[in-house]
């Protein structure tokens, strides 16, 4: 009798096994459409009265809640308790941040809730089956697309056979496009040659960053080395310094938990440091290296001037380190401490959290994040690079582009869910 069971449950478990990977290769095809998606489709937007809310949001929820509907995506528990008490400590701050500040602006908190809900969702099964690592190379041969275009961007502008132009910007209405981001940046002010984004990211500074994080990726998955050159020279083309910045991090996370990498990997990477070096490219990088020191630069706004504003903001009322000052007060703050300068101060996640949150939302925020990012991941050095990017190269808290990507890249694979 009891072999007659263990048969059956042997013939059951066979009988299973085939429908598992169906519903494994549909949800990870499921989140590679997603991924597509969120990359190609960033600079667009749906105009909501005053708003241009990323048309990727209602894209990207939609489809992650009929992938959940039709079984192939779940609800963890942990990330929901996690997200929960996230939200609740935010909408907590919010509210008690009206009691003292004029101007709360609840579609700021309503933006973060809504872009980090899809964390809440995973795909443990596909993940065992591998799906984690498909996503990452389906990414890496998106970047080596994206690199290629970016590559061909720039050699024809030196080349004298095109003129810098931005195709979807020209045939997209304003309203149909997300503002306030900087698409077409010349190399140098005044020049005519501007600096590669491949048409479909939303700045040259955004390409660089994704494009850094598909050579990380490349390099965990130990990628043919031609893909890093393609990446690479792409990198150098977007002449961003966040971008360098991003594989540096990345390079460090991966010597972190791979003390062998390949030797190809060493070799045309110090030569693509000289080269570079040597290039007229190199100059223009070597002259963004004192940047920290001027109150205008791209490093300025984004690692100095956001937590001395921050730090003026929180003196100026000692409240604001329990509740914060309200959601989307730091952009006030930037008018009024610049009286109206016009500087895009970009206020990275903590500075933007502390100072609209407070101090124990921020920690409690934070501490979803990483869970969220490290519990279970089979790719360490891919969550270091993400959480270096959503932290320090962005302001990436309600931003879908940054979000989704990571979601598609490491948190839907969580093994341990």
């Amino acid at each position: 009798m009891n072999q007659s069971v263990v048969a059956d449950g042997v013939v059951a478990a066979e009988r299973e096994r085939p429908a598992v990977r169906v519903r494994s290769s549909r949800t990870v095809n499921g989140v590679a459409i997603l991924l597509v998606t969120t990359i190609v489709l960033q600079r667009f937007a749906i105009p909501v009265g005053s708003l241009a809310v990323p048309l990727i949001l209602p894209l990207g929820l939609g489809a992650a809640a009929a992938m959940m509907c039709a079984g192939w995506l779940r609800l963890s528990p942990t990330r929901m308790l996690h997200y929960s008490a996230a939200g609740a400590v935010l909408a907590s701050a919010s509210y008690f941040a009206t009691w003292h500040s004029p101007v709360v602006r609840a579609t700021s908190l309503l933006m973060v809730l809504s872009v980090f809900a899809l964390w809440v969702l995973v795909a443990p099964g596909a993940a065992k089956l591998g799906g984690g690592r498909k996503l990452l190379d389906l990414y890496a041969w998106l970047m080596v697309a994206a690199a290629t275009v970016a590559i061909v961007q720039m050699a024809a502008q030196l080349a004298g056979v095109w003129v810098y132009r931005d195709p979807i910007g020209e045939l997209v209405p304003p309203q149909y496009l997300l503002p306030d981001y900087n698409t077409s940046i010349p190399v140098e002010y005044g020049s005519p040659i501007y600096k590669s984004q491949a048409f479909i990211f939303l700045e040259p500074s955004i390409f660089s960053q994704f494009v850094a994080l598909g050579m990380i990726a490349a390099a965990w998955l130990r990628r043919p080395v031609w893909q890093l050159v393609v990446m690479g020279l792409g990198l150098v083309c977007a002449l961003s310094g966040t971008g360098l910045m991003l594989l540096a991090a990345g390079i460090l996370a991966l010597l972190a938990y791979r003390t062998t990498p390949r030797l190809s990997y060493v070799v045309v990477g110090t030569i693509a440091v000289i080269a570079v070096a040597l290039s007229p490219a190199g100059d223009i990088l070597r002259d963004r290296t004192d940047e920290v020191n001027h109150s205008s630069s791209s490093l300025a706004l984004r690692f100095v001037i956001p937590y001395q504003e921050v730090a003026k903001g929180l003196q100026e009322d000692p409240v604001r380190w329990v509740v914060g000052a309200g959601p989307g007060s730091s952009d006030r703050l930037l008018e009024s401490a610049r009286e109206s300068a016009g500087l895009a101060v970009v206020y990275t996640a903590p500075a933007k959290l502390l100072f609209e949150y407070g101090l124990p939302a921020m920690l409690v925020f934070l501490a979803f994040l990483l869970s969220a990012l490290f519990r279970g991941t089979i790719a360490r050095p891919l969550a270091w690079t993400l959480l270096f990017q959503m932290l320090f190269l962005g302001g990436f808290l309600g931003a879908p582009h940054a979000i989704f990507t990571a979601w598609c890249l490491i948190v839907a694979w969580g093994q341990r869910e």
